[in-house]
């Protein structure tokens, strides 16, 4: 049964979903070995001695499983069987219709593919909004990505961890903040980093990720100031 519990939790990521062992082996570490050597993905309580847990819940065989909803009822005593994977479903959706989120672990390197499957790259989740996510390559660069460029795994991967969300005056890479930058007319507006300016050009970051450069004169006399105080160091 343990291929299938490992499954399962893995599934359950980032969803509100525990999966809890109680152990009552007559020796810790016999206990201990059992959960490395079947490599248990969840928490495991050790309950031989005083017996406390089992006593609570009236367990008097082994195995028993119970499903606990939201609520903390337990709405099944003792189910098993091609029926017990459908109704953890169907309890978990219940709670995420009442608004509970699961435990989300934090963001690890791992390499991301496109929707393609043909590229790949080697990076940490940094932040996230509805349409694109911010990686960190191992040599500290970061870029921007569409999330419906990823992976399906990818992005089912992303829910799963706890990562800040874009937003208006985000600092971002480099230390530059998101701003709205206008050209001379007033009729023309882009959301974008400054990163640098070379030759009279203001190059930025848009938010998808693309960057673009601008004429420094055909910025807004306010956006003219910005860079070039941004451009000083001041």
């Amino acid at each position: 049964m343990f291929p299938e519990e490992r499954s399962l939790v893995e599934e359950m990521q980032g969803r509100p979903f525990v999966l809890i062992g109680i152990n009552t082996d007559s020796d810790i570490e016999v206990a201990r070995k059992s959960v490395k050597k079947n490599k248990l993905n969840w928490r495991s309580f050790f309950d031989a001695r005083t017996r406390r847990i089992t006593s609570m819940f009236n367990v008097r065989a082994f195995p028993t499983v119970m499903l606990i909803d939201h609520t903390g009822k337990i709405a099944f005593p003792n189910l098993r069987g091609p029926k017990l994977i459908p109704e953890i479903k169907t309890l978990v959706k219940a709670a995420e219709q009442d608004g509970m989120v699961g435990e989300k672990k934090a963001p690890e390197m791992r390499t991301f593919k496109d929707s393609t499957g043909k590229h790949r790259i080697e990076a940490i989740a940094e932040a996230i909004n509805s349409e694109n996510v911010r990686l960190q390559k191992k040599n500290g660069e970061s870029l921007t990505m569409k999330l419906e460029d990823l992976s399906r795994s990818d992005r089912k991967y992303l829910k799963t961890v706890d990562l800040p969300a874009f937003t208006n005056g985000d600092v971002t890479e480099g230390g530059g903040e998101y701003r709205t930058f206008v050209d001379s007319t007033g009729k023309h507006e882009i959301e974008a980093r400054f990163i640098e300016l070379d030759n009279g050009k203001v190059k930025l970051l848009k938010r998808d990720g693309s960057t673009t450069e601008v004429p420094l004169d055909r910025l807004s006399d306010k956006d003219q100031e910005f860079v070039k105080q941004q451009d000083s160091g001041s």
